[in-house]
């Protein structure tokens, strides 16, 4: 990495290399193993350099950088001849590329930025591979490399994804993965572990002994300084527990890919125009593709997606998205994503084993977007049973439960004489803002046991009034309030639905629920203009929504959980998600 390009904190290892000796040319990973040796590479590094090497923490680090990018060369060599075209992605690759004698034709430059038109032999490409960027460096590898090209890549991985721990490094099963699924094959994986691991400390020793001397950086404070220490510490402790690794990986592509769309081309939400997807979706739903609704969800909602072309320049054929959510998982705040509008060309929709576009249109979108170490803790959604069927067959989904509907009685009882009164719910009105988030924390707080999607005033303001359906007047929301003391009881969200009223939403505490359905009944018990009332619930929930006389119907939907990539397995989550029709993004 260039050290003018450096971040304010890796300036500190900048700073600290240049009061120790003269300013590096970049900062990276230095080669400290003794006798690694890859065979099929023809590469070999002696011992003895490593063994005998002494000197000062700045000394040792630009002499391991300079082994390491003697043995990067010696590879690239290898692979060679003076006809191949290199490409060398990477700060430091300027020090590689002086070592390579044999290739006639050198690219330095960022791989993102290139043309497709360009073809490489092969491609070098430095730094630690963040997940989200993962799917967009190797296809655009694959797009740059000519038929028998090879890839080279070094980096640090998650070797152990197991454990409930954000990060932003790719870990190595999706990586293999990936790859395969983009034609690529693994020739050979070197573990450089045990190199980070003295590079990081020597780094610590060199910020040790020049701590003082690094306060004249004008752009830093102590606490930088401090966070470069431990960063280092953290770095090294996960090399040392194997969370963490450093590998040098070499791909070749293969000669016959495997799969009908063995050509196919993934990429994300920033890839394509939603106009794009405007036939796929209503050959998938027979609806016709609604823009707005695409905007709210994947524009002002953030919303994720892996979409599949069958060849580089090809129209969309498949289509697995998800809307992100916000959710108290067993009381502890974290981040979930509602699957949704997954779609695949119906000419094409009735494979669905393992070289199926829709199992890897939903892998890599599960392996990116869904699990222990990703943005998203938990996925869910609302499949139906054919669907959920082939997913669990597949791998990629576990049942945590059944989306039911409660039909409750016609109520009788007049509405004068509720102890309660319904009346608009209005937004504007501070008050009434701060009362919706006063019910939210109440039901929140009795939800710790559980897993539910959270309802503060941001969210429902979201939901239910910028929605498109809102602006179409299809929802109506609701205060209910005691009618003496004007207390807030439950707010609702209701939506005509198939002649009946159906509870979107309903926020409140657990002891409010049944008042504030029966209230809710006796209201539109007076109404000529629906059959009665009626709810959408997990059937773990059920419970905490029955009246005496309701009627319980299965709606032949099932809540999956991811189960491709490590993450809270179905076990710990069956019967736990409190969900209605509001968290569907399509109601």
């Amino acid at each position: 990495m260039q050290a003018e390009s450096l971040s304010p904190l890796h300036s500190v290892f900048a700073r600290a290399l240049e009061l120790q000796c003269s300013l590096p040319e970049f900062l990276r990973l230095g080669l400290y193993q003794k006798g690694l040796y890859q065979q099929d590479l023809g590469v070999h590094l002696t011992a003895e350099a490593v063994a005998c090497d002494s000197g000062e923490p700045a000394e040792l680090i630009e002499r391991a950088g300079q082994r390491f990018s003697s043995l990067l060369a010696a590879q690239v060599q290898h692979l060679v001849n003076t006809d191949s075209a290199v490409l060398l992605v990477g700060g430091s690759m300027d020090k590689v590329a002086e070592e390579i004698s044999v290739a006639t034709q050198i690219t330095t430059a960022s791989i993102l930025d290139l043309k497709v038109e360009l073809n490489f032999d092969v491609i070098v490409i430095e730094g630690s591979i963040i997940y989200l960027d993962q799917l967009a460096v190797l296809s655009k590898s694959r797009q740059l490399l000519n038929p028998n090209g090879k890839l080279l890549f070094f980096g640090e991985f998650l070797d152990d994804d197991s454990a409930l721990a954000p990060s932003e490094l790719a870990n190595l099963s999706s990586l293999r993965q990936l790859s395969r699924r983009l034609g690529m094959e693994l020739l050979e994986e070197a573990d450089l572990t045990a190199s980070a691991i003295e590079s990081a400390r020597q780094l610590s020793a060199l910020l040790n002994a020049h701590h003082h001397n690094l306060d004249e950086l004008p752009q830093l404070i102590d606490t930088d300084i401090d966070s470069c220490v431990q960063e280092l510490l953290n770095a090294v402790a996960e090399f040392e527990s194997r969370r963490r690794c450093f590998r040098l990986f070499q791909f070749s592509m293969m000669a016959m890919p495997e799969g009908e769309y063995a050509e196919a081309e993934y990429s994300d939400i920033d890839s394509f125009d939603p106009l794009e997807i405007a036939d796929l979706f209503q050959k998938s739903f027979g609806v016709d593709f609604d823009a707005e609704i695409w905007r709210w969800k994947y524009i002002e909602g953030d919303g994720k997606c892996v979409v599949a072309r069958p060849t580089r320049d090809g129209a969309i054929v498949a289509h697995y998205g998800g809307a992100p959510r916000h959710i108290c998982y067993f009381g502890t705040a974290a981040l979930a994503i509602q699957v949704c509008d997954v779609m695949v060309l119906p000419e094409i929709r009735g494979q669905y084993g393992k070289n199926s576009l829709f199992f890897k249109v939903a892998a890599t979108f599960l392996e990116r977007e869904i699990g222990n170490t990703v943005r998203h803790l938990l996925g869910f959604g609302f499949p139906n049973q054919k669907a959920m069927t082939i997913a669990i067959r597949l791998g990629l989904y576990e049942k945590t439960d059944d989306f039911v509907e409660v039909l409750y009685p016609r109520s009788d009882e007049p509405m004068k004489n509720s102890a309660y009164t319904v009346t608009t719910l209005d937004l504007a009105d501070e008050k009434q803002r701060l009362q919706l988030d006063s019910l939210w924390r109440a039901m929140r707080a009795d939800f710790e046991d559980n897993i539910i999607g959270v309802r503060n005033c941001d969210y429902i303001r979201y939901r239910y009034f910028e929605h498109p359906f809102a602006r179409r007047k299809q929802y109506r929301c609701v205060l209910i309030r005691d009618s003496i003391s004007h207390q807030p009881l439950a707010i609702a969200i209701l939506k005509n639905k198939d002649s009946y009223t159906l509870i979107m939403d309903l926020i409140c505490p657990l002891d409010s629920v049944s008042p504030a359905i029966c209230t809710l009944n006796r209201e539109l018990g007076e109404s000529s203009q629906t059959q009665g009332l009626k709810m959408w619930i997990t059937r773990g929930c059920l419970s905490r929504v029955m009246l005496d006389g309701a009627i319980v119907n299965e709606l032949g939907i099932e809540i999956p959980c991811n189960s491709w990539n490590p993450g809270p397995g179905a076990a710990s989550l069956y019967g736990r998600w409190w969900l209605t029709a509001g968290d569907m993004d399509f109601m």
